[in-house]
């Protein structure tokens, strides 16, 4: 009941915001609201045993209410992307809010950015007291959720009003090709170009990230470094998406899926980033009668850069689990898992003769690993599509899987006291 009059307040504050329009304090007052309910789900979260596995779970719910949410999330998207007459009524809701961190109006990307950014705070708030028990869940937790709210949102929405001129360079800090597949498009290499210092300190930042970045802290740490800690798209699986981690499928035929599309399209942002660039430094928009744009930069921006990532890869989240963009179509994920799966020091080890096939690993892993095969032969996961998440070892009964970084065999353990599990009888 509490529960519901919280939601019911945080929607009255937004509708009033919307019809009535009074101010800044009002808005401040809505999102206070939303982070107030947060806290009231987060305090029933506390009133249960730690951990997922204590969860009511969603993969339980009737297959028609999966359905209907997954058809408001995909139709929420596409509106967004497509149909952008139908949200500017609601950016009044935060135009004074936009006024006074930018300077400028909200627009819908502002507006996304900032629901975004409130879903992960709210929803990090009651994953942090979910896995309160965990000091590797709550660190990860906190670092996902202060990532989106410092580098993606406050830090590029303040330079953009500190420099108006410039604000096309001021984007999502932590976010870098291929992930950001416009980044060697002409209209942001012009603007780097015109930006004088700050553009060249841009353009050389996005490519230290992911020439020295990406595979030096690869090999050190696996992809968790930035797939669970840093990354965006990541925040909002880890936190809002943590309900939906048992609905990935982990079959052998789900696993062909996953290559057969993470990295042909890697492959197309390469060759297609690599005919933009080329273009870009000949001089020409065109090779022979083929257009660049609509041939190379569009099709991608679409298919993958809209529909995949966003439509599908969240609006699926009731469907096929919440990491979907994560595991068949990031292509700096797929970049990393190369790294990790070849030349990392990351992998998830097992202790030999103590797992008892419970399944729990398996059932909640968001990558859709099938981790109980592994420990049940005693074999280390050295997998691509790992994420480091550590929910594999957190709802173990037997504490035998742990997460190693180092060939000495540092490792994180969900209970650091613990010895070695004996046995299975």
């Amino acid at each position: 009941m509490i529960r519901a009059l919280a939601t019911g307040c945080v929607a009255a504050a937004f509708a009033w915001n919307l019809v009535a329009n009074p101010g800044l304090g009002a808005e401040l007052l809505w999102l206070a609201a939303w982070m107030a309910a947060a806290a009231v789900f987060a305090a029933a979260e506390a009133r249960r045993l730690p951990g997922f596995a204590h969860r009511p779970q969603i993969r339980h719910a009737h297959p028609a209410l999966r359905g209907a949410l997954a058809l408001a999330l995909t139709s929420g998207y596409a509106v967004l992307y497509w149909w952008p007459e139908a949200v500017a009524p609601v950016l009044p809701a935060v135009d004074d809010l936009s006024w006074w961190i930018r300077g400028v109006d909200a627009d819908r990307w502002w507006w996304y950015g900032l629901a975004y950014t409130m879903l992960v705070l709210t929803s990090g708030l009651i994953v942090f007291v979910r896995y309160r028990h965990d000091a590797y869940q709550r660190r990860r937790t906190a670092a996902v959720t202060a990532a989106q709210l410092v580098f993606a949102f406050l830090l590029p929405s303040i330079l953009q009003g500190l420099d108006a001129e410039h604000a096309a360079l001021h984007r999502d800090w932590k976010l870098f090709w291929p992930l950001d597949h416009s980044f060697f498009e002409p209209y942001r290499l012009d603007a780097m170009r015109s930006g004088g210092l700050l553009g060249r300190a841009y353009f050389f930042l996005g490519l230290f990230l992911f020439a020295v970045v990406a595979p030096v802290a690869t090999y050190f740490y696996g992809k968790r470094w930035y797939c669970s800690w840093i990354c965006g798209c990541g925040g909002l699986a880890e936190t809002a998406g943590d309900a939906f981690r048992t609905l990935s499928s982990s079959t052998p035929r789900s696993w062909r899926w996953e290559r057969w599309l993470i990295y042909p399209i890697l492959a197309w942002i390469t060759v297609a980033t690599a005919v933009v660039v080329g273009g870009y430094l000949a001089g020409v928009d065109r090779i022979g009668p083929v257009a660049i744009y609509p041939v190379f930069t569009r099709p991608y921006a679409f298919a993958v850069g809209a529909l995949f990532s966003g439509v599908i890869g969240v609006g699926f989240y009731p469907l096929l689990g919440n990491r979907i963009w994560c595991r068949f179509g990031c292509p700096l994920a797929a970049y990393m898992g190369l790294v990790q799966r070849f030349a990392s020091r990351f992998k998830v080890s097992t202790e030999a003769g103590g797992c008892i096939a419970c399944g729990a690993c398996t059932l909640h892993c968001e990558m859709g690993i099938d981790v109980r095969a592994y420990a049940m032969k005693g074999e280390d996961v050295h997998r691509a599509a790992c994420v480091g998440c550590g929910v594999c070892a957190e709802v173990c009964p037997r504490d035998v899987l742990r997460l190693e970084s180092t060939p000495e065999g540092r490792i994180w353990r969900l209970h650091p006291e613990a010895k070695s599990p004996p046995s299975a009888k």
